[in-house]
């Protein structure tokens, strides 16, 4: 819980800033230091998927995460906006 990886350039507190970016559009928008992304690793590290998920809690382990993006180019008179999300993985148990 609390680990986070961010995009260079990130200005918050992260533990990586080396998240990738492959997309060359984005790519150069954080490049040019208008877009971030941070992600970070939320709850117990494993723990059985919520029932909604409607999968087999025998089968399946769930990692989450919340992933914040910003894009900022008020200088530019395009605007800022900054968008969060929670991200569930299910991880199959061996």
């Amino acid at each position: 819980t609390g680990y986070s990886a961010c995009t260079a350039g990130e200005k918050t507190d992260c533990i990586r800033n080396d998240l990738p970016v492959t997309d060359p559009v984005l790519a150069s928008e954080v490049a040019n230091n208008y877009l971030q992304a941070r992600v970070e690793r939320t709850g117990a590290a494993f723990r059985p998927p919520p029932r909604a998920v409607s999968t087999s809690l025998d089968k399946f382990s769930s990692a989450s995460f919340r992933v914040t993006t910003t894009f900022d180019r008020v200088d530019d008179g395009l605007g800022r906006e900054q968008i969060s999300e929670g991200v569930l993985v299910l991880v199959p148990k061996q």
